[in-house]
């Protein structure tokens, strides 16, 4: 398998990676996130370029190289690998999926079973980053969710919220994922702020997506249940994939800042 880090390929051989060592320390619990999106969701996809190619812009101006960073719900460790690989960091990740934790891609950081709404107080005030991608959709009252991640941010703190935008194209893909909403601007910030964080900005991401999400609707709707994932979020060809980079590399030279997109980046400072 192989993923787009950066400006070159970088082999990595998930079949043949060991279980990787997981800190205990919440129990396990049933979480609103299908695990078959976990064995899809690659640091090559372009989706996940995409996406992890607006987190970095929202945090370049504020990063340094001393930052300790937690993604929470972190599933299979993508991200956290996407982001160790450009920052040159470890990154630590928590989730209540211990399948996904425990058949996580390698990275250097710490993996976590916990619960952020226990507040465990070996994590408390612990970082300067909290990253929380495509996560908060998943959550019943996101605003309380929020302010459990507040508690493990350091005094001055960014946290960065990615989502899913517009109500309006929630689809039997989301159902099947487990999202309870899509956002919009000023609901992704009224959480935001409920949770007692300053906003920074957000901003959307993925304009030129905005058709393929509307055909891959469309096309779900004569897929039978079992099928609605795979065909969902795989692209169907390697070739696709390639095109659909090049994409985005035309867009984001193109538009730094979206009118309008697939999703949502939002920052907030404790």
């Amino acid at each position: 398998m192989y993923y787009l880090i950066k400006m070159g390929y970088f082999a990595v051989n998930i079949k043949d990676k060991k279980m990787q060592k997981v800190n205990i320390l919440s129990s396990t619990q049933v979480v609103s996130m299908n695990d078959e999106w976990f064995d899809l969701a690659d640091p090559g996809h372009f989706w996940m370029q995409w996406r992890f190619n607006a987190l970095v812009n929202k945090l370049k101006s504020v990063w340094k190289p001393e930052m300790k960073v937690l993604e929470i719900g972190c599933g299979n460790g993508a991200l956290m690998f996407q982001f160790e690989q450009y920052f040159n960091v470890p990154v630590d990740g928590c989730d209540l999926n211990l399948f996904a934790l425990q058949n996580a891609i390698h990275v250097d950081g710490n993996l976590y079973l916990y619960d952020i709404l226990e507040r465990n107080h070996q994590l408390e005030q612990k970082y300067d980053v909290v990253l929380m991608a495509d996560v908060l959709e998943h959550i019943d009252n996101d605003a309380r969710f929020l302010e459990a991640a507040k508690f493990h941010l350091r005094d001055g703190g960014i946290i960065v919220v990615g989502v899913p935008a517009h109500q309006r194209l929630f689809s039997v893909y989301d159902q099947n994922v487990g999202h309870k909403r899509r956002y919009s601007h000023q609901q992704l910030e009224n959480s935001l702020r409920l949770a007692g964080f300053d906003v920074v900005e957000s901003d959307f991401w993925g304009f030129s997506l905005l058709p393929v999400l509307i055909a891959r609707n469309l096309l779900l709707k004569l897929m039978p249940t079992r099928k609605i994932i795979s065909t969902g979020f795989k692209p169907p060809h390697f070739l696709f994939n390639k095109i659909m980079l090049g994409l985005m590399k035309l867009e984001t030279a193109i538009f730094k800042k979206p009118f309008i997109g697939i999703s949502l980046i939002a920052t907030g400072r404790k």
